[in-house]
């Protein structure tokens, strides 16, 4: 005969060992989340800042890879040529931005690199994104060649007078 007593005690004991490892997670999600959540604060105030090794241009680039302040010396002029100039500013700009990366990789390394196997959404919900997926950053080379302008502006005033161009005075 059947022990429905033996059968009940058994799925109680199943079902609390469930409930606590499900509480187990849910405590190890909140405490990830609040030191991811933690970890972006930090990453949004990072700052790279760069200078050319004859300290004529200087840059200062935020989080997101966007010039924030752009310094020349007043000698930056003297004795160079447009394009040369534009060559030091360019490559101090991504040393800048390449820094700002870096500090982030930083802040990001010890989320990415537990020693704990991090619980994951698909572990959860099948066919969910990975959350490791958010926290890979591409290296600025493959963020700067993908990164296409949202929008055209006008090349020059023979744009804005409407020749071969969508952008006139008049509006239309």
């Amino acid at each position: 005969m059947f022990d429905f007593d033996a059968e009940n005690a058994e799925l109680e004991s199943r079902n609390a060992q469930l409930r606590d490892r499900v509480d187990d997670m849910m405590r190890d999600l909140r405490e990830k989340t609040d030191n991811l959540r933690e970890a972006q604060a930090r990453m949004a105030a990072v700052v790279g800042e760069a200078s050319s090794p004859d300290g004529v241009v200087t840059a200062t680039v935020g989080a997101n890879g966007v010039l924030n302040k752009l310094t020349l010396a007043p000698r930056a002029f003297e004795r160079v040529t447009p394009e040369s100039l534009a060559r030091t500013i360019t490559g101090v700009v991504r040393e800048a931005a390449a820094r700002a990366q870096e500090q982030i990789q930083e802040e990001l390394a010890p989320l990415a690199t537990e020693d704990e196997p991090m619980i994951d959404l698909p572990d959860l919900l099948p066919g969910a994104p990975s959350l490791a997926d958010l926290l890979r950053i591409p290296p600025l080379e493959e963020v700067t060649e993908n990164t296409k302008p949202a929008h055209r502006r006008p090349e020059s005033e023979e744009d804005e007078e409407g020749y071969g161009s969508v952008y006139r005075k008049d509006g239309w």
